[in-house]
């Protein structure tokens, strides 16, 4: 039995992490299945007892990490995904709008059942995926991205600092609450990364690209240390085959 730890580039923390904290087990592979831009649409569908990726790019790279193009109940999977929230803010939108519970009166107000409607549109097919895993009774749990940064370019782009935190807040909410009646594990971000407005903390942010370009969101090698060593202790308690 192997462990895949895949999704979205927030992946890339948590591999720096794994060659840092060193693998228990030689079955242990991380790799990024793509861009959370794949989300918007359907991008898996059952067959069978299996689960295969509808969108190439996630089909490929499954392949080329585990030899197999789907997904069965003899693996375990570690997904990053779901709490990813910048498809929600980065919005024009939020510019001039604001969910009714912050105090901005020049802006137009936004019920939180509106705001509940974009973020469960933005999360349907993400939850779609989960409950295909749960319907081959595959063996799986969730990892938490990292929080939104202060210097993110979705700040930068004048959204105020409130508005981009309590959205961020709302979105995790709905899909950790999903979660939770769905009985699927979940990793939060580890303890201390995160300031008291849930943004993540500057030393533990990425803040240049591998061509030296200024990262736009991801956390750094620290926070994955963290995070991996998170994923071990869960893998203790409940994979220790692994």
């Amino acid at each position: 039995m192997s462990l895949f730890i895949c999704g979205n580039s927030h992946t890339a923390a948590i591999k720096q992490g794994m060659i840092r904290v060193g693998k228990k087990s030689t079955d242990v592979h991380v790799f990024a299945l793509g861009s959370g831009a794949y989300e918007t649409a359907p991008f898996s569908e059952v067959r069978g007892n299996r689960i295969f990726f509808t969108e190439p790019l996630f089909s490929e790279r499954v392949e080329t990490a585990t030899s197999e193009v789907s997904i069965d109940d003899t693996h375990v999977w570690g997904l990053v995904t779901g709490t990813h929230n910048n498809r929600i803010l980065r919005g024009e939108f939020w510019k001039e709008a604001t969910p009714t519970c912050l105090d901005h009166p020049d802006m137009r107000p936004v019920s939180r059942a509106v705001v509940d409607a974009i973020i469960d549109d933005d999360q349907r097919y993400i939850k779609a995926f989960l409950a295909q895993l749960k319907q081959i009774n595959a063996k799986f749990f969730v990892i938490s991205c990292p929080a939104v940064r202060r210097n993110s370019v979705i700040a930068e782009s004048g959204i105020p600092l409130d508005i981009i935190s309590a959205i961020d807040s709302r979105a995790r909410q709905r899909f950790t609450d999903w979660l939770t009646e769905q009985d699927i594990p979940f990793i939060a971000p580890p303890e201390g990364t995160m300031d008291d407005q849930g943004f993540l903390l500057k030393e533990y942010s990425l803040e240049k690209t591998f061509t030296g370009k200024r990262d736009p969101h991801h956390a750094n090698a620290d926070y994955g240390t963290l995070m991996y060593q998170k994923i071990q202790d869960f893998l203790a308690q409940n994979h220790p085959e692994i």
